[in-house]
C-alpha cells in the first residue's frame, strides 16, 4: 500500500484527485475514520480557466465502535458536474470553504463566505448522538453523523483509528492524521508510529524548486499564521520583524521535511520522495492518467483569474524578490534530508 506522507503545502488535495481521475482508490486516515473514495470520471472540460469534470464517486467510511468488535463500513454514491479544483487553497468542492482573505496577491479573489443552500442539513449536537446509533447505520443520516466525527468524536462510540482498521482495497493513503499541521506546531507527527508502516511504501513529497515553495508561503502567509496581527499582509510583517517571517519559512520549508526524515529513521521505516515539481503521478502512483500538478496552486490561479493582472503580478515579483533572498541567506538548494 502507498502511504504519502503530506503536510502543509504539499499536494494532499491534488493527490485524491489525481487517483479519482487516474482510476484509483484514495484513503484519508482521520483520528477516527478512514474515509477512502473511487471515482469514476465520464466527461471533462473547460470553463473560466477552471477544469471541470462529471465525475461518479463512490465514498466509504471505515470505523470502529466501542460497542462492536468488528470494523463498521458505510458507503455511498454521488454523481457531479463540477469543477475539479476550483479556487484557491479552498476549492469549490471542500466542504472547508475559504471565509476570509487568505493570500497575499490578490486577498479578495473568491474570498466570500459561502453560504449553505436551502436544502443542506446539518444534524447539530443532538442529532449526532441520535443519528450515529446502530439502527440507523442503513441511512444517509448514519453516514452524515459519521463522517462529521472523524476529527473529533463527540458522542464517545468510535474508537481512535489505528492500522489494524485500515481500509484493505485503498490504492493509497494519507494518514492526515498522524502527519498534519496542527494548529501552530505540528504536533501531530511527534506521535509513535506503528510498525505496521515498516511494510508499507512510505512516500515523502518534496519541493525541487525552493523558490516557488517559499512564493507558495509568503503568499498563504495570512492562512498559515493566523494568529498575527497582520493577516495577509506579509510584507508589512517582513518590515515590522524580519525575523519573524523568516523563522516562518524556515519552519515549513526546512524544519518540518527534517522532522519526518528523522521519525522515520527513529522507527526503522523506509520511505522514498516524491518531487511535487517534477516526479510523474502516473508512473509513481499507478494510475491510468493524470492532472496537471498546478491544479490547485494558489499562486498560479490567482494569477490566472485576478481582474488586477498588473498589481497581482507586481506583488507577485516582489515576493520572488523576497523568497530568492531569503534562500540566499540559508544557502541550501534541497530541504531534503
Amino acid at each position: 500500500m502507498n502511504v504519502y506522507w503530506g503536510y502543509g503545502a504539499t499536494g494532499k488535495t491534488n493527490l485524491e484527485y489525481q487517483h479519482l481521475y487516474g482510476g484509483k482508490s484514495f484513503a484519508w486516515i482521520s483520528e477516527f475514520c478512514a474515509k477512502t473514495r473511487f471515482g469514476t470520471v465520464h466527461l471533462t472540460g473547460f470553463k473560466n480557466n477552471k477544469k471541470w469534470w462529471d465525475l461518479e464517486v463512490t465514498n466509504k467510511i471505515y470505523h470502529k465502535r466501542i460497542d462492536e468488535d468488528k470494523v463498521r463500513v458505510v458507503s455511498n454514491t454521488q454523481r457531479k458536474l463540477c469543477y475539479i479544483l476550483g479556487g484557491m487553497n479552498r476549492s469549490f468542492n471542500m466542504r472547508y470553504v475559504q471565509i476570509f482573505p487568505m493570500n497575499y496577491l490578490d486577498p479578495d479573489l473568491e474570498a466570500r463566505p459561502k453560504k449553505r443552500g436551502q436544502n443542506t442539513l446539518s444534524l447539530g449536537t443532538k442529532g449526532l448522538k441520535k443519528y450515529s446509533q446502530l439502527k440507523y447505520a442503513n441511512t444517509q443520516a448514519y453516514f452524515s453523523a459519521i463522517n462529521n466525527q472523524s476529527g473529533k468524536c463527540k458522542t464517545g462510540i468510535l474508537e481512535p483509528m489505528s492500522p489494524k482498521y485500515y481500509p484493505k482495497d485503498a490504492h493509497t493513503i494519507c494518514p492526515y492524521a498522524l502527519s498534519n499541521r496542527c494548529g501552530d506546531t505540528y504536533t501531530s507527527i511527534n506521535r509513535p508510529l506503528d510498525e505496521w508502516f515498516q511494510d508499507q511504501r512510505n512516500i515523502v513529497p518534496f519541493k525541487s524548486d525552493l523558490q516557488e515553495y517559499a512564493v507558495k508561503f509568503l503568499d498563504g502567509f495570512g492562512d498559515f499564521r493566523r494568529d498575527t496581527k497582520w493577516g495577509v499582509d506579509v510584507i508589512e510583517a517582513l518590515k515590522d520583524d524580519p525575523k519573524f517571517v523568516y523563522d516562518y519559512l524556515d519552519y515549513n520549508i526546512f524544519t518540518v521535511p527534517r522532522i519526518h526524515a528523522e521519525r522515520f529513521k527513529q522507527y526503522n521505516i523506509e520511505f522514498e520522495y516524491f518531487d511535487l515539481d517534477k516526479g510523474d503521478y502516473k508512473k509513481t502512483f499507478d494510475l491510468s492518467r493524470q492532472l496537471s500538478r498546478n491544479l490547485d496552486n494558489p499562486v498560479i490561479y490567482q494569477l490566472r483569474n485576478t481582474k488586477k493582472k498588473k498589481e497581482v503580478r507586481e506583488k507577485y515579483f516582489i515576493l520572488y524578490d523576497i523568497a530568492e533572498k531569503y534562500l540566499k541567506s540559508r544557502g541550501r538548494k534541497d530541504n531534503r534530508v
